[in-house]
Parts: C-alpha cells; structure tokens; sequence
C-alpha cells in the first residue's frame, strides 16, 4: 500500500472502533456527533476504493460471509433460546421480513449485517452488474438525483415501510459513493488547509450535527435533514484526512483495517455472546 492510502486505514479504524463503542452502550451528545458522519463515511471509502468486478464475484464476496454468519448466529440462537427464554421463537428467525428489511422489530439472522448488504446492492448499481450499469454510467448525476431525493423524501414519502428495504436503503448510501468516487478519479492531493479554515469547519460540523439531531442511517434516520448529514460527513472528511495525511504508516492500523467489514458484520453477535454469558453466569450463581 502506498502512503498515499495510509489515510484510509486510519479513517477506516476510527470509525470502525467509534461504531462499536455507541453499540456497547454510548450514549448522549457524543453519540449523536458520531452518528453524525461514521456510517457515511465508510461508503464514501468504499466509493474512493470502488474497482467494478463482475456481480458474481462481488455476490460471492459479500454474501459468503453474510451466510456464515448468519449461520453460526442460527446455532447460537437456538442454544441460547433455550436455555434463556426456554424455547425459540422460529417464526421470528425466519421471518421472510429479515431478507429485504433493516429492521423488522424481531430477531434476526442478519443483525449489524445491514451496511455490508447495502454495500453490495451499491456496487451492483454502480457498474458491478453491467444491465444496471448502462443507465448508471453517469454516477455523478445518480448520487446528485439521490441526494436530492433523500434531502425531500420525508416530504413526499414521510412514515413508509418501504424505507427500511435495502433497496431504498441504498439511495442513501449512494451520494457519499458517488462522491467518493469523483474523489478518486478527480485525485486527492495533500491538504493544506490553513488552519483557521480547519478550525471554522469543526465549528461546522459541531453546530451543524448539534442542530440536525439524531441520526440512524439504518432506519432511515437522518436528523431534521438528509443533507445536513451530507454536510457533517463531508466536513469531518477535510478535517479526517488532513489530520492523517500526517500520520506515518502503521502495520496494526493496516490489519486492523483489513478487517473492517468483518467487524461491522459480527460485533453485534459477539456483543451477543458476552452479554448472554453475563446472564448465564448471574442465573447459576444464584
């Protein structure tokens, strides 16, 4: 890897490590201001890194993982069912609501799954399925068209089912994509931003998260708007990538980096595991 990415690992690790803490339990103003560009980012660098492969790799790159996972996640549900609430509720499990839905308010397989699914969906939009992608060629013109819908859609679509289906999931993803990948092909130099700008745009990304509110991309929440999220992503990238463009490579970071989408795909299932064996350890001593 060159040292022009080391970059990317850094920004990758952060917000790897940033998401874990907020499901273990952080909470408050901190959390919101993490929400406020981490999810975001991790599709704009994978727009930055985006190369189209064929859709049957990219298939079988995504969903392996996803389907063991989900399998071993099956196993462990039924063993820690039944020893916890005294049963499984399979009807939950395998509810057909958890193979097109973010969140169906039970169980399921593929829970903290939802961005590597979403993640695929994009890259078959972007070129990985060629069908597609002769209509999505100009993806500059696709991410400004999502942008602007995402930035009115709870105008015109409001409280909907339909937002919490990966499909429409992806139309929020797709913007920061899209801009990554204008990045890439426009070529990120070093920024040298003074550092009187660099101070003005944390002031306005603070203000800005501080205004917007909550967000949960997952369930299609983006504050009072999609487009101050934009924004809030956009300025904690300028200030991510001046602070480590400065940084001198790093064998850990790089590793740990490696393993981005693994731990987005089974934190929550170990998180899992470690807060049942609390339980089962409370229940034998008493």
């Amino acid at each position: 890897m060159n040292q022009r990415l080391n970059w990317i690992d850094y920004i990758k690790v952060l917000c790897i490590s940033l998401m874990v803490l907020c499901h273990v339990g952080m909470r408050g103003y901190v959390h919101q201001m993490i929400y406020a560009f981490h999810m975001p980012m991790f599709y704009l660098i994978s727009g930055y890194l985006y190369k189209q492969k064929d859709w049957k790799m990219t298939l079988r790159c995504f969903m392996v993982p996803i389907v063991v996972i989900s399998f071993f996640r099956l196993i462990y549900t039924c063993v820690s069912d039944c020893f916890l609430l005294g049963g499984v509720d399979f009807w939950s499990v395998f509810s057909y609501e958890n193979f097109y839905k973010s969140h169906t308010g039970k169980a399921s397989l593929f829970t903290g799954q939802w961005f590597v699914i979403t993640l695929m969906l994009c890259r078959f939009v972007l070129g990985d399925v060629k069908l597609i992608g002769r209509y999505t060629s100009n993806y500059k013109f696709l991410g400004l068209v999502c942008l602007l819908w995402m930035s009115i859609q709870h105008i015109i679509v409001g409280e909907s089912e339909f937002q919490y289906y990966y499909p429409y999931l992806c139309l929020a993803a797709l913007p920061f994509m899209c801009f990554g990948r204008w990045l890439k092909e426009r070529g990120l130099r070093n920024i040298t931003t003074h550092k009187y700008t660099l101070a003005a745009l944390f002031i306005l990304f603070i203000v800005i998260a501080t205004w917007n509110g909550e967000v949960d991309m997952s369930m299609n929440i983006y504050g009072k708007n999609y487009f101050f999220l934009f924004m809030t992503t956009l300025t904690s990238f300028v200030l991510l990538v001046w602070l480590f463009q400065r940084l001198p490579r790093n064998g850990i970071i790089e590793t740990y980096a490696q393993g981005t989408l693994v731990i987005l795909g089974t934190h929550l299932f170990i998180y899992k595991i470690f807060i049942d064996f609390i339980q089962i350890v409370r229940l034998c001593v008493r």
